[in-house]
C-alpha cells in the first residue's frame, strides 16, 4: 500500500470525509442551478450558438453524474415481521 492509498483510506474512516462530500454536493448543486438558470434565460439562449447550448446540456448531465458519485449509497432498512405489523392483533 502506497502513501496515497493509505491517506485516502484514513480519510474515509474519518467523519470529515462525509462533511467534505456534502460540501462537494452542495457546490455541484449550486453550479447546476446556475447553469439551469442561464438555460432558462431567453436572452442568454439567443446569444449563444446551438453547439454551445448542447455543450451546456451535456455539462448539466456531467455535473449530475459527478454529484451522484458523491452521494451516499441508499440502503433499504431491514424490516422484520414484528416491525411491519407492530403490535396489532390480527386475530
Amino acid at each position: 500500500m502506497n502513501l496515497h492509498t493509505f491517506a485516502i483510506a484514513k480519510m474515509k474512516e474519518d467523519c470529515t470525509v462525509e462533511k467534505r462530500f456534502q460540501s462537494i454536493i452542495q457546490t455541484l448543486d449550486t453550479a447546476y442551478r446556475c447553469l439551469e438558470d442561464l438555460m432558462d434565460d431567453p436572452i442568454f439562449l439567443d446569444t449563444i450558438h446551438g453547439d454551445q447550448e448542447l455543450a451546456l446540456d451535456q455539462a448539466l448531465e456531467l455535473i449530475d453524474n459527478i454529484k451522484y458519485s458523491f452521494e451516499p449509497e441508499y440502503t433499504l432498512p431491514l424490516v422484520t415481521e414484528s416491525d411491519r405489523f407492530g403490535n396489532a392483533d390480527v386475530s
